[in-house]
């Protein structure tokens, strides 16, 4: 299988990556992607905005997205209902969308490749609906939108259910658009941007990376740690710091409460405390109707068994009765 050469792009304002090409095979035959990836991403689907193309009106307009880090490839899947088979080998992966089979491969140079791109989990900073939300990323490509399957899900901000990607770079945190009309006229702000040391506005959701002061590290005499004692914690900002009582060691930050995420666990929490109390009830029900239902059982046994020998009793005073009738008749 050949490789698309690919020109020599200036890489400087993404994220490091070596050359890569695309061939996409059909019952029909094989072809290449005729035009070169100048950018490390791509998107995958039958809309004329998508990088890779496909001919096939039966596939969404958007399908999967494919970004490669360095010498590795990796395929994020945007359709839940269409799956995406994706097999790995040695310089690149292979995956079929529909009834296409699509091939990247990265092309490695002369002096060997370079290291693996690594991956630091970043804080994120969400802005909307007058409210601040963060958070840290602990994917690579991790999904923004309304819906499934977005892993990070804003609704009723006006979002889609793929909007887009924030994509994790060593130190750098870059939005890379879904959407295929950004991508058909590239412009800045609308397809990609650094988030690295600005806000980025997409739709009523401000997206921008949160920078974690380091924690402060005071040393008080045991004198003065003694009289503080009972308030072992100092504000700072909006950042709650602890102070450790052991060898002087801090506590991590504690991070700011979701007020969506909070509400959710009382509510699941509620849900079991009156589950578990019907359960209790339901149990103390059973108990008490067995328990009855065994006494009236025993009672009814010993009444039937002394009305039973009762009746033996009457049987058994009978021929008397007749004896001392037969004495009284002969006598009279």
């Amino acid at each position: 299988m050949k490789l698309i050469r690919s020109q020599s792009h200036d890489f400087s304002r993404f994220w490091p990556v070596e050359p890569w090409g695309v061939q996409i095979a059909t019952a029909s035959g094989a072809r290449r992607v005729s035009q070169a990836f100048p950018f490390p991403f791509a998107l995958v689907g039958s809309h004329p905005g998508c990088q890779i193309h496909l001919a096939d009106s039966s596939l969404p307009d958007v399908v999967g997205l494919v970004c490669v880090f360095g010498s590795q490839v990796e395929i994020t899947p945007l359709v839940p209902k269409l799956q995406i088979s994706v097999e790995a080998f040695n310089g690149g992966v292979s995956f079929h969308v529909g009834k296409n089979r699509i091939t990247v491969r990265v092309e490695t140079p002369p002096n060997g490749s370079r290291p693996a791109v690594a991956f630091q989990p970043p804080d994120l900073e969400l802005t909307y609906l007058h409210r601040r939300r963060r958070l840290r990323l602990h994917r690579r490509v991790t999904l923004i939108g309304a819906d499934h399957p977005s892993s990070l899900r804003l609704r009723s901000v006006g979002l889609q259910p793929c909007q887009g990607a924030l994509i994790v770079v060593e130190d750098q945190l870059w939005y890379l658009s879904l959407c295929p009309a950004d991508h058909a006229v590239p412009r800045a702000g609308a397809t990609w941007q650094n988030l690295t040391d600005v806000m980025f506005q997409v739709g009523a959701v401000g997206i921008g990376r949160f920078h974690r002061p380091a924690d402060p590290f005071v040393v008080r005499p045991w004198a003065v740690a003694r009289r503080h004692r009972s308030a072992p914690r100092t504000q700072e900002g909006d950042l709650v710091l602890a102070k450790s009582k052991k060898k002087g060691r801090p506590t991590p930050p504690r991070q700011s409460i979701d007020p969506d995420l909070l509400t959710a666990q009382i509510m699941r929490r509620t849900q079991s405390l009156g589950r578990w109390r019907w359960l209790k009830q339901r149990f103390l029900w059973g108990i008490i109707i067995t328990l009855t239902t065994a006494l009236s059982t025993y009672t009814i046994v010993e009444i039937w068994k002394a009305v039973r020998r009762r009746n033996m009793d009457i049987e058994l005073e009978l021929p008397a009765l007749e004896m001392i009738k037969e004495w009284i008749a002969s006598h009279l």
